[in-house]
């Protein structure tokens, strides 16, 4: 588990590693300031299989924003509702989960 450095998204994902005895790892690439041509970089050169990284609506939009240089958008995210998710794996199909209950 990845997630920002921040206490939202540390306190969103800490009953889920402790019912899962799994260590929660903080990644600067992940906070609301980080630049998002270096997470997408990121994300698209490792294998995320297995992986769960929370971040911020406002660093899914940067992401969504960004390029590669043939101008395909790798991630190309779309409105997120407040505790709505993203399942993004650069060599798969987007797929967003709406928040429960629905916000």
């Amino acid at each position: 588990m990845y997630c920002s450095p921040t206490t939202r998204c540390l306190d969103t994902l800490a009953p889920l590693a402790a019912a899962h005895g799994l260590p929660i790892h903080e990644h600067p690439l992940l906070a609301p300031d980080a630049a998002a041509e270096v997470l997408r970089a990121a994300l698209e050169s490792i294998d995320l299989t297995g992986t769960l990284w929370c971040t911020h609506g406002e660093t899914l939009t940067a992401l969504a924003a960004c390029t590669r240089t043939d101008g395909t958008r790798p991630f190309p995210i779309g409105d997120t509702a407040k505790g709505g998710a993203w399942l993004l794996n650069a060599h798969t199909s987007l797929r967003y989960i709406d928040p429960d209950p629905p916000q």
